[in-house]
């Protein structure tokens, strides 16, 4: 509870393409009552980071993951993943 996990709050795993303008996105992010982990690089997919969204309320986090996938130009290579409450990270 105090780490704001689910299953107190609602969880976003995103996989982006690697991008150098990451802190325009996080910028966008903070107009969402979200918290924002990331971007790190991801363990094992090179060329992609991953980002944590977690938020109380779930409607909030799946309009922040929607304007990803909106702010992203979805160019081959460039597809954005959406885990909303994964099982795994």
């Amino acid at each position: 509870e105090a780490m704001f996990y689910p299953p107190f709050s609602h969880l976003a795993r995103l996989l982006i393409p690697h991008m150098r303008k990451a802190d325009r996105l996080i910028h966008m992010l903070g107009e969402y009552d979200v918290r924002v982990i990331g971007p790190a690089p991801h363990p094992r997919k090179r060329a992609q980071d991953l980002i944590l969204i977690k938020g109380q309320d779930g409607d909030v986090v799946r309009a922040a993951c929607a304007r990803v996938r909106a702010e992203i130009p979805g160019k081959s290579g460039n597809i954005v993943e959406v885990d909303i409450d994964p099982e795994q990270l």
